[in-house]
């Protein structure tokens, strides 16, 4: 898994806390769409790895976790 999507600051504390999934609204669209069916690192805004999961962008749930 070479691939890495990385959060705005204000998603951070939710994904810290061991949340399964990230909606849309809480990624970097242009990443996300680029990533879209890859398993990739979730890191938050400062490169700190939050988690390892799958991307689909077109969906509400956009990542789900591992």
């Amino acid at each position: 898994m070479t691939e890495t999507l990385r959060l705005p600051s204000r998603s951070r504390a939710r994904a810290l806390q061991g949340h399964p999934w990230l909606f849309a609204n809480e990624l970097r669209e242009a990443e996300a769409a680029a990533l879209a069916g890859e398993a990739c690192a979730l890191r938050d805004a400062r490169g700190h790895f939050l988690g390892s999961g799958v991307v689909n962008p077109g969906s509400a749930i956009a990542w789900r976790r591992f």
